[in-house]
C-alpha cells in the first residue's frame, strides 16, 4: 500500500530533536489515538481532533526510506469509524497525526480491529524510535526487512544466493535478459567457429589420380570418374589408365 504521509507536530518535533541532541527522552510510540472526524492535520495540534479511542496494543518497525510499518490491534466489542489517527509518545506528547475525509477503516462490534498501515515520516533518524509489543507485527517484505519473506537484492539475485529470499519480477526479468544475452553471445561464437571450420573444409581440393579423374574444391558437389577400357583397348593392350571390362 502507499504509505500514509504523517504530519509531525511541533511538540513532537521538539521532543525528537532534543533526543537526537542527547537528551534523555523516550521516543517510544506507546499509544495510537483514533478519530472518526475529518480534520486537517497540522503541526500546531496538541490533541487529536475527534479522538474517541486510544489503543495501547501497538506494534511497529522501521522498514526503510523513513517509513514505519505500524500494526494496531483493538479487540473489544466496539463499533467505530477511523478517519484519522495520532501517535503518542510515552510521556503523552502527540508526536504525529494523519487524517483524511474518507474512512480508513470501520470496525463492527462483532470484529476485532487489526489495522496494518505504512506511515511515512518527513524526517530522517526515525530508527531512534521504538514501539510497543512486536509479537504480532508483520511488516512488508523489503530487501532489508523480512515480512512473510525477504526480497533478494540485486547482488543476491546475481550470485544465486541460497536462503529464504524471494526474487522479484523485475530482478527476474533482468536476470533472464542477462542470461539470454550470454546465450546469444555463446551461440554466435559457436556459429562463427563452425563457419570457420566449414570454410576451411571448403577451401580444400580433391583431385583424382591414376584410374580416377575429376574432383575440385569442396565448396560444392564434385564427381570422381573411373572410365572403363573398351574391348579393342584390351585386345590392343593399350589404355593402361582404364580398368578392363572383362570379369572372371
Amino acid at each position: 500500500m502507499t504509505a500514509l504521509p504523517l504530519v509531525i507536530t511541533r511538540a513532537g518535533l521538539a521532543r525528537f530533536t532534543a533526543a537526537q541532541l542527547g537528551s534523555d527522552i523516550d521516543l517510544t510510540i506507546t499509544k495510537v489515538g483514533l478519530s472518526d472526524r475529518a480534520f486537517v492535520p497540522a503541526p500546531t495540534l496538541t490533541a487529536l481532533p475527534g479522538e474517541h479511542r486510544r489503543v495501547v496494543t501497538v506494534s511497529g518497525a522501521v522498514v526503510g526510506d523513513a517509513t514505519v510499518h505500524l500494526t494496531i490491534r483493538d479487540e473489544p466489542g466496539l463499533r467505530y469509524t477511523v478517519r484519522g489517527l495520532g501517535l503518542f509518545l510515552a510521556d503523552g506528547t502527540l508526536f504525529a497525526v494523519y487524517g483524511q475525509a474518507d474512512p480508513i477503516v470501520e470496525k463492527s462490534a462483532q470484529t476485532a480491529l487489526y489495522l496494518a498501515i505504512d506511515v511515512a515520516f518527513p524526517l530522517t533518524g526515525i530508527d531512534r524510535m521504538t514501539f510497543g509489543a512486536t509479537d504480532f507485527l508483520l511488516p512488508p517484505a523489503t530487501t532489508e526487512t523480512k515480512g512473510l519473506v525477504e526480497l533478494a537484492t540485486e547482488a543476491e539475485a546475481d550470485a544465486g544466493t541460497a536462503g529464504p529470499v524471494v526474487i522479484t519480477a523485475a530482478l527476474l526479468a533482468r536476470a533472464v535478459a542477462a542470461t539470454r544475452a550470454y546465450v546469444d553471445v555463446a551461440i554466435a561464437a559457436t556459429v562463427a567457429s563452425v563457419g570457420q571450420a566449414l570454410d576451411g573444409l571448403a577451401a580444400r581440393t580433391v583431385y583424382g589420380t591414376g584410374l580416377v579423374s575429376g574432383g575440385g574444391r569442396n565448396d560444392t558437389n564434385r564427381t570422381l570418374t573411373v572410365d572403363a577400357a573398351t574391348g579393342d583397348d584390351v585386345i590392343a593392350g593399350i589404355a593402361s589408365t582404364a580398368p578392363s571390362p572383362l570379369r572372371r
